[in-house]
């Protein structure tokens, strides 16, 4: 029991802390909370969340036990010829650079969004799920403003979610043009959507209707999906990866969370640099060279698996080549006893394909070429899609909660969460410098910097930012210390936090 403590929570949108407010603040718990706040993100955040994603928690229960939860997506048990896939091509323009995405419902695999709030509710939950998505519902009825981030993403993503009428209809206006920051988008069939399910279960979108949907959808467009492999979906709960450091433990989901694995080794090889003068040469030496390090073995996971067993860190895989980086929405709460989750979603880029009657919008998780070196169709059927979300808990070496995070940012998410977390328990930062000190990624070719550290040498190829970018990720993050929480959103990306105290 916290003395001092009512709750903490930190996101990435004011309307998904708010939906966790309204039930903790109505007597709920922070399972509750949290699967109210991710109804709230299907539709103030839709661009990453949605009944069509999937993700991955972390989850503690006041008795320090800790569970890990892959609700990730799943590839479909088989494969249809190219020929007759409905999948092609989405070149998306980010401004200094453009990326090809590929879409269509051959895109698609199969969500676990729906699973894991279930199974949540099940297991945690005190209050109905029924009263769980009121918040969302009368957010969605009153029409939720855009803000900066989602405004950026509907710009960003227009040429996919454009694809489907309805699509058209939720982001665009009247005259065709996008909505703006502060406009507002209504998703109308959401409230009959969310009130059908919280009624009829998890079974209504796996096996029932709305899996009925998906596979004509598929079937009369040429995507995978079958009704088997929609009601064969499985959660993954097991035992997270946790790994000793700096005398704490660092817990996150194992396999497939690539993220986790490639966090640890960054982490590792920070360990016990304390005595480093924050944005001096030394500190970007630090990071520049772990950095690099890592990210020339993160694509071999024997290699990386090799390397965190010299460091005494263990670790496993399975050698597949189906692994997909897309957008990501995060979350953490943390209750008066202790009850804590730590969440991150994905629908990837979005497939362009929206559930009639829902406005939920498919994931593209089969769709993008980069992360497919033989080619667009050369996923492996029936296995766990890879990701670099990687949900993270701290605690000390008594198993008191120290830290929750986790973070958007594709590539970059294990690069960014470690070096926030090394700032806070190394460098002895508090929360909110920890997050917004400027970070170092790698890219491949150069080194990308927030403007802050000193004396880099021009030999190094590097690009510096002259103001802070969502690039650079969004770590949102809790921390308890004597008893208190603070909490904070990655500015980055227009995060928001709260702490309720006694």
């Amino acid at each position: 029991m916290n003395d001092h403590n009512t709750y903490a929570i930190s996101g990435g949108h004011a309307y998904t802390i708010k939906a966790a407010k309204q039930i903790l603040n109505s007597g709920g718990n922070a399972i509750d909370a949290a699967i109210a706040a991710y109804w709230m993100c299907m539709v103030a955040e839709p661009f990453m969340a949605s009944a069509g994603a999937g993700g991955f928690a972390m989850i503690r229960e006041p008795d320090g036990n800790m569970v890990s939860m892959d609700f990730f997506c799943q590839t479909p048990k088989s494969k249809m010829k190219p020929e007759h896939s409905d999948l092609f091509p989405i070149t998306v323009d980010f401004g200094t650079t453009t990326e090809k995405f590929y879409v269509g419902m051959a895109s698609v695999a199969v969500p676990g969004a729906i699973a894991a709030l279930w199974e949540m509710h099940r297991k945690w939950a005190t209050i109905p799920m029924r009263e769980l998505i009121q918040p969302a519902i009368e957010a969605t009825k009153e029409g939720i403003p855009l803000e900066e981030f989602q405004a950026y993403e509907c710009q960003l993503l227009k040429c996919i979610y454009e694809l489907d009428p309805r699509g058209k209809e939720i982001f665009l206006k009247t005259d065709g043009q996008r909505k703006q920051f502060g406009e507002r988008i209504s998703m109308d069939h959401f409230p009959d959507f969310a009130e059908t399910m919280a009624i009829e279960g998890a079974d209504l979108f796996y096996k029932g209707e709305i899996a009925s949907t998906v596979v004509q959808l598929c079937k009369e467009k040429g995507g995978n999906l079958s009704m088997n492999d929609l009601e064969s979906y499985q959660l993954g709960i097991t035992k997270p990866f946790s790994f000793s450091w700096n005398e704490k433990m660092v817990h996150s989901n194992p396999f497939p969370s690539v993220g986790a694995m490639i966090q640890a080794a960054i982490l590792k090889g920070l360990e016990n640099k304390k005595d480093i003068r924050p944005s001096s040469k030394g500190h970007f030496d630090l990071i520049s060279s772990i950095s690099r390090k890592v990210f020339d073995i993160k694509d071999d996971l024997s290699l990386l698996t090799r390397y965190l067993s010299e460091l005494g860190v263990k670790s496993s895989f399975q050698n597949h080549g189906s692994h997909k980086w897309g957008g990501t929405s995060h979350f953490n709460i943390v209750d008066k006893n202790g009850l804590a989750i730590s969440l991150s979603t994905s629908i990837g880029e979005g497939s362009g394909t929206f559930i009639p009657g829902t406005d939920m919008q498919l994931n593209n998780m089969l769709g993008e070429l980069a992360l497919l070196p033989n080619g667009i169709h050369s996923w492996d059927i029936d296995v766990r899609l890879q990701s670099m979300m990687c949900p993270t808990m701290v605690t000390d070496d008594q198993n008191n909660l120290l830290m929750q995070i986790g973070s958007g940012g594709a590539g970059r998410i294990p690069f960014a969460m470690a070096q926030t977390i090394y700032n806070h328990f190394e460098l002895g930062m508090n929360l909110e410098d920890s997050v917004s000190f400027p970070r170092v990624i790698y890219d491949g070719n150069l080194y990308q910097i927030e403007q802050g550290y000193q004396d880099i040498s021009s030999e190094i190829e590097h690009k510096i930012w002259d103001t802070s970018s969502l690039y650079f990720g969004g770590t949102h993050a809790v921390v308890q210390q004597d008893r208190r929480y603070q909490a904070v959103g990655d500015p980055r990306r227009y995060g928001k936090a709260s702490v309720k105290t006694d």
